[in-house]
């Protein structure tokens, strides 16, 4: 593959690369393992892709091509620039290319215009919550005769900032939930499921736990309490601080390299007896929604077959080391042994795509989308962890409480709404969705009266 694909300068698409590897009786042969196969391999900068339409993309030779051991072998280890012109392919179609980079670039543009304003609205009705609580506090502590507040009081106006800032990061979600929609609009008449997922660590075991703070949609299912290692999107996300891409879920199932608290794992035992990866089988649509242990009739998301988790991550090292140090410190209870697996970031949660179709990302446009989005909104994360967690009128507060107490505040910002239409702040962006050209498309509008 790397011959043809890297070194000859041939046209070979994502979906011919499978059959490739058959031919030449190397690398995974499922779909799954594909995806990932190539997922790596443009990490590395060995390969590089040219949008075509949709999720469609041309293979070309990357940017790190030369340092390849299968470019190495092939040339004798000579390096790029020995004799050896590295040839990129074309666009197909006069401007295809700079097209799809300026409705990313669009895209990117309205995004974090739409969320500086979001922003700015979210700190300061936090902040105005954070200071009623400070003054209670104050209230509290004065002493004897002039105690002019009540533990309970106290605890009310902790618990009412919990309360506000997951109800704000929620409808924060949502906003950038229906912006994201508009990106995908155009691929398939059903848009993936998109949820905001955040870690947790249960106090009595230590287990992280994953959960799902914002959803653009309700499920049937719990969306909370499982444990990070048994979801291999989170699992790998966590260990390897890069995204996740899969888009063959039920070739993965069938292989063996894909878990999920979900899945239904006996039957799942029983459908790899009757359809053997090695003959190329796959699942039937009849029985995917058993896999899932549900009817995937009411929203057929929720039995998804591919997917791409996002990290929620903070860079360290643009830090300081004074708020380094502080946010290992007080984060202990939030990241666990997450946050210590890497040096460079701190990853606090995931945002996440789902679809029901195969092959529906695309490992070059949807994933920097993904990253821009999961860095606009890990912003109103991590505001609401400098007025919890890293605030000391936040620990002041709590320790005033008991166990209970100190966990129904904790719980209550990663608390889930039932409806989303009760959080306040700026209206829901609206868009043209039959508008035509980028500039068209990613306009904000006015909410009708």
């Amino acid at each position: 593959m790397a011959e043809q694909v890297l070194t000859d300068g041939k046209e070979v698409s994502w979906s011919s690369v499978k059959e490739l590897l058959r031919q030449r009786g190397v690398g995974p042969q499922s779909g799954g393992g594909v995806s990932q196969l190539l997922s790596a391999m443009r990490a590395h900068g060995w390969i590089d892709a040219l949008q075509l339409r949709g999720n469609k993309s041309l293979l070309v030779a990357g940017r790190n091509i030369a340092q390849s051991r299968a470019w190495q072998a092939r040339h004798g280890g000579r390096q790029a620039g020995e004799g050896i012109a590295l040839t990129r392919l074309p666009a197909p179609g006069a401007g295809r290319g700079e097209r799809a980079a300026h409705r990313f670039a669009e895209f990117a543009r309205r995004g974090m215009s739409f969320n500086q304003a979001a922003l700015l609205d979210f700190m300061h009705v936090a902040n105005e919550q954070h200071r009623a609580m400070r003054l209670t506090l104050e209230r509290f502590d004065a002493p004897g005769k002039r105690r002019g507040a009540s533990l309970h009081q106290l605890f009310e106006a902790t618990l009412a900032l919990s309360q506000l800032l997951s109800r704000r990061t929620q409808q924060a979600a949502q906003q950038n939930f229906e912006l994201l929609r508009q990106y995908f609009h155009d691929r398939d008449p059903v848009s993936p499921r998109m949820s905001l997922v955040l870690n947790w660590q249960r106090q009595q075991d230590k287990d992280i736990l994953t959960y799902a703070v914002a959803r653009d949609s309700l499920v049937d299912y719990p969306s909370s309490g499982s444990r990070i290692d048994e979801n291999t999107g989170f699992a790998q996300v966590a260990a390897r601080g890069t995204y996740y891409l899969n888009n063959n879920i039920p070739s993965s199932i069938l292989e063996g390299s894909y878990a999920n608290p979900r899945l239904d794992n006996a039957y799942v035992a029983r459908l790899r007896e009757r359809y053997s990866t090695d003959r190329r089988g796959a699942i039937p649509l009849s029985d995917w929604s058993k896999v899932w242990g549900e009817d995937c009739a009411a929203d057929a998301r929720s039995c998804y077959q591919s997917t791409l988790i996002v990290p929620l991550a903070l860079r360290r090292d643009g830090l300081s080391t004074e708020f380094d140090r502080v946010l290992q410190e007080r984060l202990e209870s939030y990241l666990n042994e997450i946050g210590k697996k890497s040096d460079s970031q701190l990853i606090l949660g995931f945002l996440c795509f789902d679809h029901p179709r195969t092959e529906y990302f695309n490992a070059d446009e949807d994933v920097e989308v993904g990253h821009v989005f999961a860095s606009l909104l890990s912003l109103y994360l991590f505001n609401q962890i400098m007025l919890t967690n890293l605030s000391s009128t936040f620990t002041r507060c709590l320790a005033q409480f008991t166990e209970s107490q100190r966990r129904q505040v904790q719980l209550a910002l990663v608390e889930m709404a039932d409806t989303y239409s009760a959080a306040g702040g700026p209206p829901m962006p609206h868009f043209d969705l039959g508008a035509t050209t980028p500039s068209a498309l990613f306009r904000i509008r006015e909410a009708p009266l």
